[in-house]
């Protein structure tokens, strides 16, 4: 295979002192290098060059002609350790951003090694040395991740050592594996900060008047890029004779009127920042003129170099936005290297840098800037990044329909496992800025259908009857103070919360979980299975006369099936969903 000659020549290099260096030219994921130099294939979202290259020269350390032939030991070591990772079947990196943030973090340990130890050679490593780094990682104040991130390259170097013929004869995890390892080491993890959903919807809404009416700006634009392309050597003020306007005014207007199209564009659809970097002009042409789904492109969980393509709806408030961003790239598009991409430096951003080698391609970190430098102007107690408004839609989801379909949200924001989705949803953010009225409705149902105002039927509808006779036995007047303080009583010790759906109510509380016939590990309920056929007889569904027109339209959709199909399969499948809905029709209209 070949993956092993790679790793059998690996081993040659290292095992013979004398051995040329390493071929480099046959690994695909390896664009070109240089002896001090490595400059990795870019994936196809990429757009800044100094990202996938990783230099190998120790950093802020001065070197003696003794150093440097010691250093090139551990540069050769280093390097091999790096092709191990991503070539040997006995790990799992695939992707080029892992491999180049842990060719940086193979380079930070071997200068530790060599610089802060003295070590010539891998195989000197001992026990002290690695009390000494685990004391170094500390004094850094790192979070558990980031010791994780650092620690792991220990694990490679110990699994490598049989294929490159050198390695440590001692290891860290001896007593503690990685993860404990890095929670005796590291601090708590930074997860992005969520942005409130009052805040969010104020954002949003800020950024949609922005965009309102920006026709005036973009034209002073296009007037102020006309007057450059005339020859003018200084175009300021010509433009302030012609449009009685400061250019900088207009510049500052212009960065805030793009930065909030593309927030608009990354609220109402959650993409990721890299999706939104690879969104081609075509595809938003094609959005525009033929009313599709804007296209993109995820990598992180495509499982594939060329990553999985991606499909997004956008409403006229979103449509809108693509335009302005259009309309303000046209002289960048028109003129510049951007490679057919969608979102670009402003025309007045200079373009011609080392790390951008000329390109005019909005990169991930000019997204950054561009949200950073919102904030400080709108006077935001946060710094806005991509992430957050990831987080904010899925949250948002929770907020507006009560943890529904995780499903439904899982393929909008394209995860793979629906553990990732859990991520957004399963917060304690997510507590926190739960509406006050939802965290009443709760409370609401339990009032209504203890004082008899609307019955509830199905599985929970026992539950709640012996509520109701525990309340006249313990209650001698029932004042609706005194019901007030029962129902929290209940609520607050069981934890309960009522989701609603079209189809009826899910009661859920601390000590029903495992009773959801929707649960996948009998120990808490699992949204993403929820269906007709395993809420309509799950003890947790609860069901009302305001349900009732909803299973009547299911009802009529099984009939309709179950008389039109020849497919024996689908006729005993609706005959089932007839019976199904009749019952819970017939629970309720009993009375």
């Amino acid at each position: 295979m070949k993956k092993q000659n790679h790793l059998s020549f690996i081993n040659n290099k290292n095992s013979e002192s004398n051995e040329k260096p390493l071929d480099l030219e046959q690994y695909a994921w390896l664009e070109s290098c240089s002896e001090d130099k490595w400059y990795f294939t870019q994936p196809p979202h990429a757009s800044s060059n100094s990202t996938y290259t990783v230099t190998w020269s120790p950093q802020k350390q001065s070197l003696t002609t003794l150093d440097k032939a010691r250093w090139s030991k551990w540069v050769e070591y280093g390097q091999s350790l790096t092709i191990w990772v991503m070539e040997s079947d006995d790990t799992d990196c695939r992707a080029i951003g892992s491999i180049v943030g842990i060719a940086r973090e193979i380079r930070s340990l071997t200068q530790w090694l060599y610089f802060s130890c003295g070590l010539t050679s891998i195989s000197e490593l001992t026990h002290s040395h690695i009390e000494n780094y685990k004391q170094y990682i500390k004094s850094l104040d790192i979070t558990k991740n980031s010791v994780i991130s650092k620690f792991v390259i220990f694990q490679y170097m110990v699994n490598a050592t049989s294929d490159l013929g050198v390695g440590p004869s001692v290891s860290p995890f001896k007593y503690l594996s990685l993860a404990k390892l890095a929670g005796t080491l590291g601090g708590e993890n930074k997860r992005t900060k969520t942005i409130p959903p009052d805040m969010f919807l104020e954002l949003l809404n800020g950024a949609l008047k922005n965009i309102d009416g920006c026709e005036k700006d973009i034209v002073r634009l296009n007037g102020y890029i006309a007057l450059k392309e005339q020859g003018f050597k200084h175009v300021a003020a010509p433009y302030k004779r012609r449009f009685s306007d400061s250019s900088g005014d207009m510049f500052k207007r212009i960065e805030v009127i793009y930065t909030s199209a593309i927030i608009i564009l990354f609220s109402l659809t959650a993409m990721r920042k890299h999706e939104a970097t690879s969104v081609t002009y075509d595809d938003a042409l094609l959005m525009l003129e033929e009313n599709e789904n804007l296209r993109g492109r995820v990598f992180k969980t495509a499982m594939t170099s060329t990553g999985k393509e991606t499909e997004r709806p956008l409403n006229a408030e979103g449509r809108n936005a693509l335009e302005v961003i259009i309309k303000i790239t046209s002289f960048k598009r028109a003129a510049g290297e951007h490679d057919g991409r969608l979102l670009l430096k402003m025309p007045f951003k200079h373009s011609k840098t080392k790390a951008s080698k000329g390109t005019d391609i909005l990169t991930t970190d000019g997204i950054y800037t561009l949200l950073r430098n919102y904030s400080k102007k709108q006077g935001l107690p946060l710094a806005l990044t991509p992430h957050m408004f990831r987080r904010a839609f899925a949250l948002m989801w929770t907020w507006r329909f009560e943890i529904g379909d995780l499903a439904y949200l899982s393929k909008v924001l394209n995860h793979n496992d629906l553990k990732f989705t859990r991520i957004y949803t399963d917060d304690n953010d997510a507590i926190e800025f739960l509406p006050q009225e939802i965290q009443q409705y709760t409370h609401h149902v339990f009032r209504k259908s203890l004082l008899g105002e609307s019955e509830v039927y199905g599985g929970f509808g026992k539950i709640l009857t012996k509520y109701k006779n525990l309340l006249i036995k313990t209650v001698t007047v029932i004042g609706i103070g005194a019901l007030d303080n029962f129902i929290k009583k209940i609520i607050d010790q069981q934890e309960y919360t009522v989701i609603p759906n079209a189809d009826g109510y899910c009661f859920m509380s601390k000590g029903r979980k495992h009773r959801a016939l929707c649960s996948t590990n009998q120990r808490e309920p699992d949204y993403s299975n929820r269906c007709e056929e395993l809420c309509s007889k799950c003890p947790n569904f609860g069901v009302t006369d305001q349900n009732i027109s909803y299973w009547e339209k299911r009802r009529r959709m099984h009939q309709n099936v179950y008389e039109n199909t020849n497919v024996e399969i689908l006729k005993a499948a609706a005959r089932e969903g007839v019976k199904r809905a009749d019952r819970i029709i017939h629970i309720v209209q009993k009375d």
